[in-house]
């Protein structure tokens, strides 16, 4: 309090001259009607700037929830994308809406975490066991294909990646659909390899490769990448293929998971079959 006091008594000509320069400025403009035009006018535009500044600060904070909103929808388009439904009628032409079931069932997630630079690269995804994710279930990315569940915890789950050395998965060109079996050599996490595609493949340098019907965890027809390369292989007969990924793994943060409707379906027909062939 004291130094409070012996601030004013030091300062108080210059406190005293700026309170009657305040003071003639209230008189002015409330007697002038042009300086009080001028007045207004200036708040005017300092409040307006103030509320701009605060709308600008609210929308910033509002991004995160914003984004969320949007992955939620996507999720919720994807769903309905003709490659999540399979024809389940008696007979095929001509074709209903009735006749067509929901296959695949789409819901948004974050990765959390990831690597890119391993030999073997995993994704570690905010959403576990009480989301409904279970191990073995395909993992997309806004521009295609990311990878497969591997451990499943209670919040969370972890994937892994296409370029991931065990990683194993059916492509397809989807111009002229001759497939073969997408891998990883280990170098550069943009690329991937198709090593088995036959000699008699038309293949060409910008084709895209998508997911093929022969997988059982990835619905058909998911983006993979673009032939960046081609190599013919005259030892084994088959076409070397490079893949340009379409998903970047150095910058995924949105991904959505794949949850297959018949998935227990399939696996009990599998296990019946493979029982009664080995009989």
């Amino acid at each position: 309090m004291g130094k409070l006091l012996a601030f004013l008594r030091q300062n108080s000509v210059e406190i005293l001259f700026i309170a009657l320069q305040i003071l003639c400025l209230s008189v002015l403009v409330q007697t002038k009607s042009f300086h009080q035009s001028r007045w207004n006018q200036v708040a005017g535009n300092l409040t307006n700037r103030v509320l701009d500044i605060r709308s600008n600060v609210e929308n910033y904070l509002s991004l995160k929830e914003q984004n969320n909103v949007l992955q939620r929808e996507n999720a919720r388009l994807r769903s309905l994308v003709p490659e999540m439904f399979v024809l389940d009628a008696a007979v095929y032409f001509p074709l209903k809406t009735e006749d067509m079931e929901q296959r695949y069932r789409v819901f948004p997630g974050k990765a959390i975490n990831r690597s890119f630079k391993k030999a073997n690269n995993a994704i570690l995804i905010d959403k576990g066991e009480k989301h409904g994710v279970y191990s073995g279930m395909a993992v997309i990315g806004p521009k295609g294909a990311v990878g497969i569940v591997k451990d499943v915890f209670p919040r969370y789950s972890t994937a892994l990646a296409l370029i991931h050395s065990n990683m194993r998965l059916s492509v397809r060109l989807k111009s002229n659909n001759f497939f073969g079996t997408l891998t990883w050599d280990g170098r550069d996490f943009r690329f991937a390899q198709i090593t088995d595609l036959p000699t008699h493949a038309d293949i060409e340098i910008g084709d895209t490769v998508v997911t093929d019907s022969r997988s059982t965890i990835f619905p058909p027809g998911i983006t993979v990448g673009v032939v960046d390369g081609i190599e013919f292989n005259t030892v084994g007969d088959f076409i070397h293929a490079q893949i340009h990924l379409s998903t970047d793994f150095s910058s995924l943060h949105a991904v959505y998971l794949v949850d297959d409707v018949r998935k227990d379906e399939v696996e009990a027909i599998m296990d019946e079959t493979l029982n009664f062939n080995n009989q």
